[in-house]
This record gives C-alpha cells, sequence and structure tokens, in this order.
C-alpha cells in the first residue's frame, strides 16, 4: 500500500499570478478541470468548529469532475491530538450523476456538512506536479501530492 504525502497551502497571491509565475518557472499546465465537492457526515454528528477534527475523520465526499467522472468516497482518517493525519483510507464508487449519488447519501442518514467549487490547475515541470486551485468564496490554494 502507498502511502501519500499532500502538503496543501493558502496562497498570498491571485491565482492567475501563481500561475503565470509558475510558467515562467518552466512548468506546464498538464489538466485543468472543474471539481464540484459536496461533504456528507452522518445525520447524527454534530457539525462545529470545536468538533473539526471529529467531523474530518469519517466522511462522504461525492465529487464531480466536470466532464469526467462523479464519485462517491468514504474517507477515513485518524487524527492525533496536534490534529495531524496519521492514518488514512478511502474507498471509491464511481456514479453517473451527482444529485443522485447526494440523494442516495442521505437516504443512508447522511446530511451535507460543506460544498466546494473549485477551478483546478495541475502544473508539471517534469519531476514536480503541483495543483493550483482557485476555491470558490475562498482564495487560490496550492497542493502537492507526494507518494512515498
Amino acid at each position: 500500500m502507498k502511502k501519500e504525502l499532500e502538503i496543501c497551502v493558502k496562497a498570498l497571491v491571485p491565482f492567475k499570478e501563481i500561475i503565470n509565475d509558475m510558467l515562467e518557472k518552466g512548468f506546464h499546465v498538464q489538466e485543468e478541470f472543474q471539481l464540484n465537492d459536496i461533504y456528507m457526515v452522518h445525520k447524527n454528528k454534530e457539525i462545529s468548529l470545536k468538533e473539526a477534527d471529529k467531523l474530518l475523520s469519517n466522511y462522504v465526499l461525492v465529487r464531480e469532475t466536470v466532464g469526467k467522472r462523479i464519485m462517491l468516497t468514504l474517507k477515513n482518517k485518524e487524527i492525533n491530538s496536534k490534529g495531524e493525519i496519521v492514518k488514512q483510507s478511502s474507498i471509491k464508487c464511481q456514479i453517473t450523476n451527482s444529485d443522485d449519488g447526494y440523494k442516495f447519501m442521505k437516504e443512508l442518514g447522511y446530511k451535507k456538512m460543506l460544498e466546494i467549487k473549485d477551478h483546478n490547475i495541475l502544473l508539471s515541470n517534469g519531476k514536480n506536479e503541483i495543483y493550483v486551485q482557485d476555491v470558490e468564496g475562498l482564495d487560490a490554494y496550492v497542493e502537492m501530492e507526494h507518494y512515498l
């Protein structure tokens, strides 16, 4: 089983500026896509900032990669007292319609916790791959994944 290290940081400059700077540094666009995510938790879970670690330890993600695929993903994370993810797993199931996936999860006793829409550009320089995300209503984020 591959271990994944993921680093995600909030950018201090606008989305387009990050893209232009990376292109100037030799990166090229590998992929561009829109993600529409609905995070769902069991209806008995309290949604509060005090319980954020518990909320993010077990949830279902209804993810639409617009024009490509739609998935239901069950995410389980073990989070230590420092808020660090020490272990995680996921189970994915491809579906054909995000609305139906959302309704299905509601029938199973889940409720919407959060909905996020973001424009993503995957950039590569042949050695590194970096996602730059423009999250609707928030800001730009830079994410890098590494498999150990």
